[in-house]
C-alpha cells in the first residue's frame, strides 16, 4: 500500500483545485452519489489502478480460464473503498455548515472523470427511494424508536448513493 492512500491522494488534488467555473445541473443528493462513488471507488481505490487504460492487458486475460480479478486484488479494493469512505462520511459529519463538504462534491463531479449514463428506468416505487427526502422519511419509519440517526440526511444519502449500486 502506498504512505498515502489514493482517497488522500485524490483529496488533496480536489482540495487543491479551484471550485467549477459553472453551475452543475443535477440534484444535490444525484452529485454527492457521483462525488461518493468517484472519490471512494472510482478514484480513490485500488480499482483505478486495475481500470488505467495506459497498462498493458496481460495476455492471459483471453483465456477463459483466466479470472480478470484476485481475491486478493478485490480484497484489497473492499477494504481501501470501505475506509475511503469512512473517511468521506467522517469529513461530512466534521463540516457543520456543509460548505466546504459541497464544495468537494462539486469539484468531484466537476474534475473527476466518471461515465455520464443515465438509468432508462422509469420511476417506480423502488426507483423513487433514490429521492434524498423519501429516502429520508422511509429511514425514519422503519428505524427503531431507541436507535437516534445523528444525520438522517447523510443516511438517505447514503441509501441513494447504495441504490446506485445496484
Amino acid at each position: 500500500m502506498p504512505p498515502t492512500t489514493l482517497f488522500r491522494q485524490v483529496l488533496a488534488y480536489l482540495e487543491s483545485k479551484p471550485d467549477p467555473p459553472v453551475r452543475l445541473s443535477g440534484s444535490r443528493a444525484g452529485r454527492e452519489g457521483v462525488a461518493a462513488a468517484a472519490l471512494t471507488i472510482r478514484w480513490g481505490s485500488y480499482l483505478a489502478v486495475l481500470l488505467d487504460r495506459e497498462k498493458p492487458v496481460w495476455s492471459e486475460t483471453s483465456r477463459g480460464e483466466t479470472s480478470r480479478i484476485s481475491d486478493e486484488e478485490m480484497a484489497r479494493i473492499n477494504i481501501e473503498a470501505s475506509a475511503a469512505l469512512a473517511e468521506w462520511i467522517d469529513l461530512f459529519r466534521s463540516d457543520r455548515g456543509g460548505s466546504f463538504y459541497m464544495q468537494l462534491v462539486n469539484r468531484v463531479v466537476y474534475y473527476l472523470p466518471m461515465p455520464r449514463k443515465t438509468t432508462k428506468l422509469k420511476v417506480t416505487e423502488f426507483a423513487a427511494l433514490a429521492a434524498a427526502d423519501l429516502a429520508e422519511r422511509l429511514i425514519q419509519a422503519t428505524v427503531p424508536h431507541n436507535l437516534r440517526l445523528s444525520e438522517p440526511k447523510l443516511s438517505a444519502t447514503l441509501l441513494a448513493f447504495s441504490l446506485m449500486l445496484l
